[in-house]
């Protein structure tokens, strides 16, 4: 329920996106780019640095669906959003060669079966530097600097400081999703040592009981070997 209600919240999207996740005229259920790629932590800044204009790009399954949604925000005077068209990315997608010292940015994500083909399109020709040295012979590809620092295309450079908050757009729902997966598995450890602290617990209860037996017999013997010294 928390994680639904995160996502639902719709934080930071543009009111076309807002208006449209709920709107039950259309598909509404359609995920939006940054909801359906995660990325491994130390590789999200640079990822995010390419993929940040079409973090809000709905995926719709075709042209229908992108203009059905594209009508309603028109009668409601909602703005305007984007889309990616799964059924025109059936093509094969064009991969250069990798540079030398760079990971391959599909190699640092996770996305479904069915999205694997826009995640193609969008990163196969994008590669993450771990050094500046990588750049000087990219060879056309689009080459990123791990932490985030730069983007190297085939004709432009782009970089410079790195924010507070860059690498934080992409995958949240995803990123949630595995949170909420930790928080179970965690929450299933600590069940299981509670069960165990109370097996430990019922332990002692029942040693005590029997010291307590022990020093009962101990005690009558005692009042005995008195009684007898009495007599």
């Amino acid at each position: 329920d928390l994680l639904k209600s995160l996502i639902d919240s719709m934080e930071g999207y543009p009111e076309s996106v807002k208006f449209l996740h709920k709107n039950p005229e259309w598909n509404h259920t359609a995920p939006i780019l940054s909801d359906i790629i995660y990325v491994k932590e130390a590789y999200r800044a640079a990822v995010e640095n390419v993929l940040e204009p079409y973090l809000n790009y709905y995926v719709v399954n075709n042209l229908q669906e992108g203009l059905q949604a594209i009508h309603l925000l028109d009668a409601h005077k909602k703005g305007k959003a984007n889309f990616f068209l799964l059924d025109k990315l059936n093509e094969n997608t064009h991969q250069t060669h990798q540079p030398e010292g760079t990971v391959a940015a599909m190699d640092v994500i996770e996305v479904d079966a069915q999205y694997r083909k826009l995640a193609e399109y969008l990163l196969g020709n994008v590669y993450i530097a771990e050094t500046e040295a990588a750049i000087e012979n990219s060879n056309g590809a689009v080459v990123l600097e791990k932490s985030g620092k730069f983007v190297k295309g085939k004709y432009t450079l782009t970089g410079g400081s790195v924010g507070l908050f860059e690498g934080k757009k992409i995958g949240r729902a995803k990123n949630l999703e595995k949170l909420l997966e930790d928080i179970q598995s965690q929450e299933k450890v600590v069940n299981e040592l509670k069960d165990q602290i109370q097996e430990q617990h019922n332990s002692v209860l029942v040693f005590n009981e029997q010291l307590k037996e022990n020093e009962i017999r101990s005690t009558e013997q005692s009042i005995n070997t008195l009684i007898n010294e009495v007599f």
